[in-house]
């Protein structure tokens, strides 16, 4: 169970009568929140895999794009 929790003006945390939604200091949670959190927003190997070839797709995509628009380009200039 989450619990809110406040630091006092002696430096001490202290447990908040707040309720979670309303904490306005630091959020404590338990060890099975913390993992379950922690493995729901794990990055899959898949999910990488898939990430860097959207990454590498796109630079080699706007590689290509803006080479064809140079070369259209000094096709023109030449032909003035």
């Amino acid at each position: 169970m989450a619990v809110c929790t406040l630091v006092d003006e002696t430096g001490y945390v202290r447990q908040s009568v707040q309720s979670v939604e309303e904490c306005t200091g630091y959020v404590l949670v338990s060890p099975a929140e913390y993992h379950a959190t922690a493995d729901t927003f794990a990055p899959t190997s898949s999910g990488v895999a898939s990430a860097f070839m959207w990454g590498f797709g796109a630079v080699v995509v706007v590689g290509y794009l803006s080479a064809y628009a140079v070369g259209v380009a000094k096709q023109v200039i030449n032909k003035l």
